[in-house]
């Protein structure tokens, strides 16, 4: 498959598989829309790529209600996202007994429902 010409969504891009895969995108000839909370991590990240491949779009993907508006705006600005790899992600280690609920919450608002939650409109905007 080429990706040449492909618009694609990378969540967690700030570091890690996020980072690595968007890297990977670029050098297939993607353009990549990279979203993290940390637009400086993002920033350092990619310094080094041609700046026209990529655009970065902070934000903090456990702001469930704030999701479908900022898709949308994504969408609006670039045109049609051909993929979404969906790879933020959070996790604490420990017993789940001693787990705290917030955390816990935090956790599942990020890992899951971040990822569930706009599909609807992804599918219907894609």
């Amino acid at each position: 498959m080429s990706f040449v010409d492909k618009t694609i969504i990378v969540t967690g891009a700030s570091s890690g598989i996020g980072a690595a895969t968007a890297k990977r995108f670029l050098s297939l000839g993607a353009k990549v829309l990279l979203v993290a909370r940390n637009r400086e991590q993002m920033e350092e990240m990619f310094s080094s790529y041609d700046s026209n491949q990529y655009r970065i779009y902070p934000f903090d993907l456990t702001k469930l209600d704030q999701i479908n508006t900022f898709v949308s705006d994504i969408i609006r600005k670039e045109g049609p996202i051909d993929i979404v790899f969906n790879n933020a992600g959070i996790s604490q280690f420990g017993y789940f007994e001693d787990s705290d609920l917030s955390v816990v919450n935090k956790i599942m608002k990020l890992d899951y429902f971040s990822v569930v939650n706009p599909f609807p409109k992804l599918f219907y905007l894609i």
